[in-house]
Order: C-alpha cells, then sequence, then structure tokens
C-alpha cells in the first residue's frame, strides 16, 4: 500500500515576517486561483531549489528534442525546393512522421510528466523526487504533493535516454523496468490567505518554511525506500 502522511503547516502567518520575499514577487490578482497556482508553485521550486535540490532537466530535453525534429520536418515539407505536385510523396512521408512525432511527444507527456511542475535529481540520503501541486477552480486550498520518483519515471541508463524507446516502454507491458510497489510521499494543504497579504503578495518566507519542512519528512528519505 501506497504510504501518506500528511504535514501539518505551521499556523504563524505574521505579515511582519514578508521579508524581501514581497518586493521579489509579483502581484497577484487574488480572485485568479490559475494565477496564485502558478505563483506558488513557482515559489515551491525557489524554495527546493534554495533546500540544496538540483533540478533534474529529463523531461524538459526530450520536449525539446522531440519539439526541434517535429519543426524540421514541417520545414523541410514547406521549404523542400521542388515543386509540391512533383514532390507529393515526400509531402505524405513529411505528414505522416510530423504526426508520429507528435503522438510520440503527447505520449511522453502523458507517461512521464502528467500534473508534474518539477522534478529534482537525488540528493544525498534524499532520493530523487517529483512535485504535483493542485488547486480547484474557485477553492483557496493549495495541496503540494511530493512523492519519490520510482526507476520507471527515472530512465538511468543512455539507453533509456532516447525517448522513442522511452514511449514504447511505456506501451508495451514487456517493456517496463521492474519498480518498487512503495511510492512514498508526503502532502501538505493549505489556505493560500496563509500565505498571501490583501494587497496580493506573497509572503515567501512562510511558505519556504513549509515547504522545506515538508521536504524533512522521513517518507521522503533514501532509508524509507530501502524499506
Amino acid at each position: 500500500m501506497p504510504s501518506s502522511k500528511k504535514f501539518k503547516p505551521s499556523k504563524s502567518a505574521s505579515s511582519s515576517l514578508a521579508g524581501k520575499s514581497d518586493t521579489e514577487t509579483q502581484k497577484v490578482n487574488l480572485l485568479d486561483s490559475g494565477a496564485v497556482k502558478r505563483e506558488l508553485d513557482e515559489a515551491t521550486i525557489r524554495a527546493v531549489k534554495d533546500a540544496g535540490f538540483q533540478e533534474d532537466h529529463y523531461v524538459s530535453n526530450v520536449k525539446i528534442l522531440l519539439g526541434l525534429v517535429t519543426c524540421s520536418i514541417a520545414l523541410v515539407a514547406q521549404f523542400y525546393p521542388q515543386k509540391h505536385l512533383d514532390s507529393w510523396w515526400l509531402l505524405f512521408c513529411c505528414v505522416i512522421a510530423y504526426a508520429a512525432c507528435t503522438a510520440a511527444l503527447n505520449l511522453f507527456l502523458l507517461r512521464f510528466e502528467g500534473e508534474t511542475f518539477f522534478f529534482t535529481r537525488a540528493k544525498r540520503d534524499t532520493p530523487a523526487l517529483k512535485f504535483v501541486a493542485r488547486m480547484p477552480r474557485y477553492s483557496d486550498q493549495y495541496t503540494l504533493l511530493i512523492s519519490q520518483r520510482e526507476d520507471k519515471d527515472h530512465p538511468q541508463s543512455v539507453f533509456m535516454l532516447l525517448p522513442w524507446v522511452a514511449v514504447l516502454q511505456s506501451l508495451v507491458p514487456g517493456l517496463k523496468r521492474e519498480s518498487s510497489p512503495q511510492n512514498e510521499h508526503a502532502e501538505m494543504t493549505s489556505s493560500v490567505t496563509k500565505y498571501f497579504h490583501s494587497n496580493g503578495y506573497l509572503n515567501e518566507t512562510i511558505f519556504s518554511q513549509d515547504v522545506q519542512s515538508l521536504l524533512k519528512q522521513p517518507s521522503l528519505s533514501m532509508k524509507s525506500k530501502e524499506i
């Protein structure tokens, strides 16, 4: 059974602790839940990096690679130095290749990214982590879920760095790697009124403290993964 531990954020939310975050963050329309969530997601990334974690760019790099390949196919189809009627075979191949690359990109995002907005590399006693945030529309409750990345979510070998292999591995059951049945994670849910002033500026000091406290939960350590 997956292990889940609820983390209760600190209760103190005094505006006197705003510090430098009030001047460095942009003013947010508190009635726009999407803008509020984006601001908290970005603050989460800053807090995680301040805690010494390094971002894992694997998913971003694959997205860029597939995007470049797809754009290159479109450029070939558009600017190939031959009349379109004479190069119908090339256009046909480009359309098929463009559709295949687009499908591969979507499948890759569905399989490896999903709701995750940030990935980290393993660090000392902490395994590689992924971060998911949820904030229902018309709600003031922000939920941050931090979980350990399973082996199948974090390709380790050079062979698995190929995006097509990663996509095929996610589709064909026989190609999937064995992974730990456990998926340890830690979670916190709090009202955004705890972190935002009435003028729309984020109190990043308090929010960063809660995020970094969540990162120290035992469920996110290497020891919990080995159990």
